[in-house]
């Protein structure tokens, strides 16, 4: 595996797990529960977008279609998580970094983040409802990995010298349909 291209193998090994393993559901082939985790320390995020880009250009998909349609729920996200941080801080003095409660959810297909920070190792936990491994999971796994080091940041946390991203999917599935169609 190249190292710019962790993301889009990881997606690649889970789309061809679905095709081995998974069911037909509802126009789609699906696996559950499956887990996806990213150390992100030493990763070149600027190279696993543009290995990405590459990856849909490849398959005929247009990147800037989905980046548009996705911001929204990416903003959304890193302002409610972020605003979870400040307000704990603010409303509750006792709370520190290693605070359990760095926690922001909707009911969007990226359901549920979490940060747990413990001795310079700060983790984003990530619940996807539902994913489409094609299309959506190599943008949102990266949004995680932007997300996790945009709060570290932003919300001024200590020193980190791990970054782990964990994703974990209700539903990992590609369309049965052709691609040009959806």
């Amino acid at each position: 595996m190249k190292n710019n291209a962790i993301i889009i193998q990881h997606t690649i090994d889970l789309y061809n797990k679905i095709e081995t393993k998974g069911t037909e559901i509802n126009g789609t082939k699906e696996l559950v529960g499956e887990v996806i985790e990213l150390d992100i320390t030493k990763m070149n995020l600027l190279e696993e977008e543009n290995s990405i880009r590459d990856s849909y250009e490849a398959k005929g998909i247009k990147t800037q279609v989905i980046r548009s349609l996705e911001h929204n729920l990416y903003e959304l996200i890193f302002r409610g998580l972020k605003q979870s941080i400040e307000q704990l801080f603010y409303f509750d003095k006792t709370q520190d970094y290693t605070s359990r409660r760095f926690v922001f959810s909707t009911t969007d297909c990226i359901s549920h983040v979490q940060i747990i920070y413990r001795h310079k190792t700060a983790i984003l936990f990530m619940h996807i409802r539902s994913t489409d491994v094609v299309k959506l999971l190599p943008w949102d796994a990266l949004f995680a990995c932007n997300l996790l080091n945009r709060i570290l940041l932003e919300c001024r946390f200590p020193e980190t010298t791990r970054k782990i991203v964990k994703i974990t999917m209700g539903s990992s599935h590609f369309y049965l349909k052709p691609a040009s169609l959806y």
